[in-house]
């Protein structure tokens, strides 16, 4: 309960007040938060996610910046959302209810012929 009251008033703050907000570069890797786990991948410019969305949907698809929320990411056509709070955790989900995620540690990455594509994408990808 702690810990999403929290977030609830990370996310405020940061919506907000986004001046005062620090967000770093959002960092690749593998990102769990104990029942639900994302990839995360950069190469030359390009960000992609791959994961479950929601409640059942498994996606892959570009990352860019998000209009309206300073400091935030946008998974491109999904209500995902991610803010990279520190180097090792980042906030992600829908805007209204966001939860926090542990970056995994040096767990090697496997990169599926879906997320190549995404990477070698010049644009928007879904």
């Amino acid at each position: 309960m702690i810990q999403r009251c929290a977030i609830a008033i990370a996310t405020v703050l940061a919506v907000l007040t986004p001046q005062l907000a620090v967000a770093f570069p959002l960092q690749s890797g593998r990102y769990s938060n104990g029942t639900r786990s994302f990839l995360l991948v950069e190469r030359e410019g390009q960000m992609c996610f791959q994961g479950f969305v929601g409640s059942n949907l498994y996606v892959t698809a570009s990352i860019s910046r998000d209009r309206d929320f300073d400091g935030f990411f946008k998974v491109h056509e999904t209500e995902e959302r991610l803010y990279q709070d520190t180097l090792s955790q980042l906030l992600a989900g829908p805007i209204h209810s966001l939860d926090v995620y542990d970056l995994l540690g040096e767990e090697p990455i496997t990169i599926n012929d879906l997320m190549n594509d995404c990477l070698d994408e010049d644009d928007d990808f879904y």
